[in-house]
């Protein structure tokens, strides 16, 4: 009996150890979607703030910003 109560206790800490470990598996998974998409945000930025017009005396200055 001692071992059946041993080995049910030490199979719920490893479930609860599991549900841990996937937790945090998607908490990192989660930010590096965020880091993913700020860089591409930042790379469209880059490459899409493209100066479009400027009048003469510099009085008109367009600024096309891509679009997310």
């Amino acid at each position: 009996m001692k071992q059946k109560k041993f080995c049910v206790k030490t199979l719920a800490k490893v479930m609860e150890l599991q549900d841990q470990a996937e937790e945090a598996f998607q908490d990192v998974k989660d930010n590096a979607e965020d880091v993913r998409h700020e860089a591409k945000l930042k790379t469209k930025n880059e490459v899409f703030n493209v100066e479009v017009g400027k009048s003469k005396n510099n009085i008109i200055n367009i600024i096309f910003i891509g679009s997310c």
